[in-house]
This record gives structure tokens, C-alpha cells and sequence, in this order.
């Protein structure tokens, strides 16, 4: 690759994408997917028990809905992050979100999510993403 880097988003960069993939538990994930929808998000839930999407696996499968742009673990097991590493790859996001804080994940699943080529950030989503944050887009008609 002759030395050339794969460039990454700044947190404040991809806090301000449009489309987002919650990933777990819908009860515990619910304030979350309020906040990023009531700040203008595009808000997929992922979750195997009762959210639109039973897996990241399955993201993107609809050509008529917007495609993925970070994938957000909230109080995830570092099991379930791993697991999701090469769909966020083959989906192409612009990074992952781990909320609340580190603590819930340990080093070695930030460690993993940058050794995948991937841009990685802790951060409490609620106190983070604020609305007109994002990036304007031109109406399509």
C-alpha cells in the first residue's frame, strides 16, 4: 500500500452521520434510539429479541432504506461487538460507537475494531449527539 492510511472520521465526524445501527438489548437501548431519532438520526435497532433487525448481518438487505453509516453498541457484551466486526466491514460503515463508556467493553475490543481498519470511539451518546449536528444534505425533488 506504499505507505498510504486509511483516513478515519473524528468523533465529531461520525456523530454527525445520518444512519445509525443501534445494537442491543431494545429496552436498554431505547433512550438512545430517541435521542439520535429525536436529533434528526436515521435509527436501525438491532437486537435478536424484538428490534427491526435481528442481527448486523441482516443491515442493508433492503436496497429501498438508506445504507448504515455507524454501527453503536450500548452496554454490550465484547462477545457480541466482535462478532459484528466483519459485517461492519462488508457494510462499509464510517465507524462504531461503543456507549456509555470503556468499562462495559474493556481495551482489547477497541483494540480489535482499530485492527480491522476500523474507527472506534467510547462516548455517551446522550450527552454527545446533539441535533442540527449533522451534515446537511440537499432535498432530492
Amino acid at each position: 500500500s506504499c505507505g498510504q492510511r486509511r483516513l478515519q472520521l473524528s468523533l465529531e465526524g461520525l456523530l454527525s452521520m445520518r444512519v445509525w445501527a443501534v445494537v442491543g438489548d431494545p429496552l436498554q437501548a431505547e433512550e438512545v434510539v430517541d435521542h439520535l431519532m429525536d436529533c434528526g438520526k436515521t435509527v436501525y435497532s438491532v437486537s435478536a429479541s424484538g428490534a427491526e433487525f435481528a442481527s448486523t448481518a441482516e443491515l442493508d438487505s433492503n436496497p429501498n432504506l438508506p445504507k448504515t453509516e455507524v454501527l453503536a453498541f450500548i452496554n454490550q457484551d465484547p462477545a457480541c461487538v466482535r462478532a459484528a466486526l466483519g459485517d461492519a466491514v462488508r457494510l462499509g460503515v464510517h465507524g462504531i460507537v461503543l456507549h456509555p463508556d470503556a468499562s462495559s467493553f474493556g481495551p482489547e475490543v477497541v483494540a480489535e475494531c482499530r485492527a480491522a481498519g476500523l474507527g472506534v470511539y467510547v462516548t455517551d451518546i446522550l450527552s454527545e449527539v446533539r441535533p442540527g449536528s449533522g451534515i446537511a444534505v440537499a432535498p432530492l425533488d
